[in-house]
């Protein structure tokens, strides 16, 4: 079969379109394997407005305009500096581990008399200079360690008098002593010790052991001690610690709707005016607030090419599937997300949004639809004399913003901003300006000076007698 030149869709993925004959063609990915032209998304293209594909090549108007706007929107994009918690849950981790650092902050100055050293043996020297003596003397300590569990011994002095014997190297930890220690002196007098005991590692020993201060100091080690005592005031515990992992808690939050500030002022007029090219106007919209889907769209922008535009775009669906795309975002069909393909996919299982609003209103069965923000890159896809559509096979590149309900009668009102639960809920109206799909409410236009301007799709839907125009009594 003969091949098209491959072409690169928005999302990054590549398929081809395979000829077959004169009219024939075939959705091919990159791995050659044929993409089934009736799975879908939720608004997806009806298989009889099928034409051939067509690939934009950046020349696009509709391109160019969002292009000369993207430079202000990176910049704004550069200064928003947030950090994202996006559920309860994260913020409920972040106070348990303030509390764990907390508490092993305060462990490391008192620490318990649970936490014993392993145990610690001097060394002995026998008369055999074998090697056998040494495996012998492992083996039993390490029989005496699973029997009795971690222990901690006091130091035992070997038969080597020599003062190189006993040389400290470091102090490892110290903890606070609960029980009283009394020893005595050389005339008889009881000398209390009530402080610290410092865990020690010897020169010539494996294992470190818990002395006394009073012990140390015989030693002449003062100095040393005093040393590692001021490390461990609270002004040098940064010294002696792991660097503290900085909270989550003192980070900011994305608030929802910040894609909506970052768009800018004039984006409520866009989309009104866009509206109004298709003999749409907008009576209420409300923002979905999906602070989840707003933080995955921005970071996929921060990782995108500068090629890569946020447009306004539109999607269309039925009333059932209102409330779990304002609470999911859109999904990909078949992709595990539980969503199934509904109005066929003729160009590849994804999600299909229009840039025209007349488009989207062709499949839904209300008088509400999506406002969507998507990246469109240099190169994507449209329906020949069917209006133009993109298809997106990242969840992260379309992210709905508001849900819009509209009608096709100009009554002069200003749109009004509402809460989104509200407006899913909201009844349809009954008057002029709206149809029966099947038995449910969606807009259509009155009077034959709207049909004109109506796109081809919606009227190919009137002749096909899958829209009717409410009667007026």
């Amino acid at each position: 079969s003969l091949r098209k030149p491959s072409q690169q869709l928005s999302s990054g993925s590549v398929f081809r379109m395979s000829q077959q004959s004169d009219d024939d063609y075939v959705c091919i990915d990159s791995d050659g394997n044929v993409i089934p032209a009736n799975e879908e998304a939720s608004m997806a293209v009806a298989a009889t407005f099928g034409d051939e594909l067509v690939v934009h090549d950046g020349t696009d108007e509709w391109y160019l305009e969002g292009m000369r706007e993207c430079e202000e929107l990176r910049a704004r994009l550069d200064n928003l500096n947030c950090e994202f918690n996006t559920s309860d849950e994260d913020e409920d981790e972040d106070e348990e581990e303030g509390a764990e650092e907390e508490s092993e902050a305060a462990a490391t100055d008192d620490l318990d008399s649970e936490m014993m050293g392993p145990a610690t043996f001097s060394r002995e020297y026998s008369d055999n200079g074998g090697e056998d003596e040494w495996i012998l003397e492992a083996f039993l300590m390490i029989l005496i360690v699973k029997m009795m569990g971690p222990a901690t011994f006091s130091r035992e002095y070997s038969d080597n008098g020599g003062e190189d014997e006993w040389i400290l190297e470091a102090f490892l930890k110290r903890r606070g002593t609960k029980a009283v220690h009394r020893e005595y002196s050389e005339n008889g007098e009881a000398e209390t010790n009530a402080s610290y005991e410092y865990l020690c590692k010897w020169k010539w020993y494996r294992e470190p052991t818990w002395e006394s201060r009073s012990s140390l100091e015989e030693l002449g080690l003062v100095s040393r001690l005093d040393a590692f005592d001021r490390e461990r005031l609270p002004n040098n515990r940064s010294t002696n610690r792991r660097p503290k992992r900085p909270s989550k808690l003192n980070k900011k939050k994305l608030i929802p709707g910040t894609l909506e500030t970052l768009m800018g002022d004039d984006f409520a007029e866009k989309v009104f005016a866009k509206t109004r090219l298709s003999a749409m106007y907008v009576t209420n919209y409300a923002p979905v607030l999906n602070r989840v889907c707003e933080k995955r769209f921005i970071d996929k922008w921060k990782e995108s090419p500068p090629s890569f535009v946020p447009m306004i775009m539109f999607h269309g669906t039925r009333h059932p599937n209102i409330g779990p795309i304002g609470s999911q975002g859109l999904r990909v069909p078949n992709s595990g997300s539980g969503v199934r393909v509904v109005n066929g996919s003729s160009y590849g299982v994804g999600i299909y949004a229009a840039k025209d609003s007349a488009y989207s209103r062709g499949y839904t069965d209300t008088d509400k639809m999506f406002v969507c923000l998507a990246l469109v890159g240099p190169q994507y896809t449209t329906m020949k004399d069917c209006g133009n559509i993109c298809v997106f096979f990242d969840e992260a590149l379309i992210v709905p913003l508001w849900l819009i309900q509209f009608s096709t009668v100009d009554t002069g009102e200003p749109p009004v901003r509402t809460n989104f639960s509200s407006l899913r809920e909201c009844p349809r109206p009954v008057g002029a300006g709206y149809c029966y799909v099947n038995g449910h409410g969606t807009p259509a236009p009155r009077t034959q000076r709207l049909t004109k301007k109506m796109n081809r799709s919606i009227k190919e839907l009137y002749k096909r007698g899958v829209v009717h125009a409410r009667k007026t009594s």
